[in-house]
C-alpha cells in the first residue's frame, strides 16, 4: 500500500509540474508574440496555436487535479449549514451524480464534434488537429529543415 501511495504522489507531482510548465509556456509564447508584433512588426504565426494547445493541456490536467482535491468551484451554502452528517453525505452524492449525468449527456455530442473536426487543418501550422491531439510532440515536416524554411516557419505569417 505504501508503494501505491508513493506512486500516486509521484503522478500528482508530475501533473503539478506539467501544469506549471504549460503556464510558463503560455507566458513565453505570448511574450514572444507581443515582442514579434510590436518590435519586429512580424509575429511568429505558430505562437497563437501553441498557446491555445498549452491552455488546453493545462485545462485538462488542471481539472483532473482539482477533481482529486475536490477544489472545483461549487455553491455549498446549504451543505455547510447542515448539522446532520448523513444528510450532508446524501447531498454530496446527489451533487456528484448530477455531474456524472451531465457528462454522460454531453458525451455523444462530443463524439460527433470530434468526428466532424477530424481532418481540420490548423491556421498557422499546416497540420491536422487530430495529429496534434493524438501526440504531444510535434515533428518537423523535414528531418533537416533549410534556413529559408525555418525563417519562413518561425516568423512569417501564412
Amino acid at each position: 500500500m505504501k508503494t501505491l501511495i508513493k506512486i500516486d504522489r509521484i503522478i500528482e507531482n508530475i501533473q503539478i509540474w506539467f501544469c506549471a510548465l504549460m503556464f510558463v509556456l503560455i507566458l513565453v509564447f505570448g511574450s514572444l508574440q507581443v515582442f514579434g508584433r510590436f518590435i519586429l512588426h512580424s509575429s511568429p504565426p505558430w505562437t497563437e496555436e501553441a498557446m491555445r494547445f498549452c491552455g488546453i493541456y493545462l485545462t485538462f490536467i488542471g481539472s483532473a487535479l482539482t477533481v482529486r482535491a475536490d477544489a472545483h468551484v461549487s455553491v455549498d451554502i446549504v451543505i455547510s449549514f447542515m448539522k446532520n452528517n448523513k444528510a450532508r453525505a446524501v447531498l454530496f452524492i446527489i451533487g456528484r451524480l448530477i455531474c456524472v449525468v451531465f457528462l454522460i449527456m454531453f458525451f455523444p455530442g462530443s463524439i460527433v464534434l470530434v468526428s466532424k473536426s477530424f481532418n481540420s487543418l490548423g491556421a498557422a501550422i499546416d497540420r491536422s488537429f487530430w495529429s496534434r491531439r493524438a501526440s504531444i510532440r510535434w515533428e518537423p515536416p523535414s528531418a533537416f529543415p533549410t534556413p529559408t524554411y525555418t525563417r519562413r516557419f518561425l516568423w512569417e505569417s501564412s
